[in-house]
């Protein structure tokens, strides 16, 4: 019985909050990539939409 009691106080003290900073640094780092990500891509499509209007410009 005491050892069911210091396994539920180890698991909720200990054991979850440590597997829950993993998982939220893990998912920082993740939307971290895909902001990045999305930011790359957004300059991209400026930098394209920059190169239509000068060739229209051009004609």
């Amino acid at each position: 019985m005491t050892k069911d009691i210091a396994y539920i106080i180890f698991l909720c003290f200990i054991a979850l909050p440590f597997i829950y900073l993993i998982i939220r640094l893990a998912s920082l780092a993740f939307f971290k990539s895909w902001i990045e990500f999305l930011k790359e891509r957004k300059e991209e499509s400026n930098v394209t939409k920059e190169t239509r209007t000068t060739d229209k410009d051009s004609d």
